[in-house]
C-alpha cells in the first residue's frame, strides 16, 4: 500500500508542477498581451491558449477573435446610437 501511496504523491506533485508551470506560462503571455495591447483578459487568454494547445489553425483563431471584437463594437455602437436617440 506505501507503494500505491508513494505513487499517488508523485501524480499529484507531478499535477501541481504542470499547474505551476501553466500558470506562469499565462502570466508572461498575459504580460506579453498587454505590452501589444490586444485587449485580452486572462481568462481570453487562458481559452485561446488552450485552444491553440489542442491543434487549432492561429490564423483561424486570430480571424475569429477580430470577427468577435468587430460584432461587439457594431453592437456597443447600436446602442449608444440608440440611447442617443432616445434622449433626444
Amino acid at each position: 500500500m506505501d507503494e500505491h501511496h508513494v505513487s499517488l504523491n508523485s501524480s499529484d506533485s507531478n499535477d501541481t508542477e504542470n499547474q505551476n508551470q501553466n500558470s506562469s506560462q499565462l502570466e508572461v503571455a498575459f504580460e506579453i498581451s498587454r505590452l501589444l495591447n490586444t485587449g485580452l483578459d486572462k481568462e481570453t487568454l487562458s481559452l485561446c491558449m488552450g485552444l491553440l494547445e489542442q491543434g487549432v489553425n492561429p490564423e483561424a483563431l486570430a480571424d475569429v477573435v477580430i470577427e468577435i471584437r468587430e460584432r461587439d463594437q457594431r453592437e456597443q455602437q447600436a446602442q449608444q446610437e440608440q440611447a442617443q436617440e432616445q434622449q433626444q
